[in-house]
């Protein structure tokens, strides 16, 4: 089986989540990691996400929000990068998605607030209140419906699955 992990990254608090599972943060805007120059903040995210994925004990499919052009897009790329290639050597299968995709996905339309993600997260499981775990969580949703798994699945939301990027594909005995 093969498990789904969302993960929103963020320069300063990247969520995650494991569909049915645990979520958190990868926190670098706090005090101990401000002086992290720009690469170390990048491998540590990478890092992190690649420990969640291998703490999982499963195959995991990594479903990262695809990063938006804006005043820190470069940076974004760049972390986006690292990400997807500490990803590729950790073995594990990745997917992006549009930010406008995922709100369609989670609410039927291609653009929300935060608080309404969190809502979406929270009528899908999602126990807390963090937008970026909430997004984390509704990420790991669309990798659990391109798993096939049937939880929270509506037309609207399978009729989204179609646009998904893949990066890395699943291996074919997963």
């Amino acid at each position: 089986m093969t498990l789904s992990l969302g993960v929103d990254l963020s320069l300063r608090s990247s969520g995650w989540a494991l569909w049915g599972g645990a979520c958190g943060r990868i926190r670098t805007d706090l005090r101990a990691q401000r002086g992290m120059t720009p690469i170390v903040r990048r491998r540590h995210i990478a890092e992190r996400v690649v420990a969640v994925a291998e703490d999982a004990a499963e195959p995991v499919l990594v479903v990262v929000e695809r990063s938006w052009i804006g005043p820190s897009a470069s940076a974004l790329v760049l972390l986006h990068g690292v990400v997807a290639d500490a990803v590729e050597r950790s073995g594990a299968a990745l997917v992006y998605v549009a930010p406008s995709l995922l709100k369609r996905h989670a609410l039927g339309r291609g653009s929300a607030i935060k608080a309404e993600m969190v809502g979406a997260a929270q009528r899908a499981g999602y126990a807390g209140a963090q937008n970026d775990e909430a997004d984390a969580w509704m990420l790991a949703l669309v990798g659990h419906h391109l798993l096939n798994g049937t939880d929270h699945l509506t037309p609207q939301r399978a009729a989204c699955l179609a646009g998904v990027e893949w990066e890395i594909l699943l291996p074919p005995d997963a």
